[in-house]
């Protein structure tokens, strides 16, 4: 009886610990900072604009592609997308405090 139990015991714990292991988060890559978008001609749907705009709606960066099209629904896109707007943000952050810190220093 003692057997059993220990027994038990030990493969809860190893069923346990081997879940927790395979539980991850999936990345849908939804940012978190700001927002991008796409914007394509009809005629020439080769060419792409891209977008990055702040939580404020203002444009923080805008790059034109040539010769390329983006599906936003594919995981590989939505992916660069992410990372790009992450980059972008960031740089523009960063210019962002040191400008102001500048005026601040500049006021005193």
């Amino acid at each position: 009886m003692k057997r059993n139990f220990i027994t038990s015991a030990i493969i809860l714990v190893f069923v346990f610990l081997s879940t927790q292991g395979f539980a991850q988060k999936k990345q849908n890559y939804v940012p978190e900072k700001g927002y991008w978008q796409l914007v394509t001609n009809h005629s020439d749907k080769k060419t792409v604009t891209v977008k990055f705009y702040n939580e404020q709606n203002e444009m923080i960066y805008e790059e034109t592609l040539n010769n390329t099209k983006m599906n936003p629904q594919r995981k590989k896109v939505r992916r660069q997308l992410y990372y790009a707007l992450q980059d972008a943000y960031n740089q523009w952050a960063l210019n962002q405090r040191i400008s102001s810190t500048t005026l601040i220093a500049k006021g005193k």
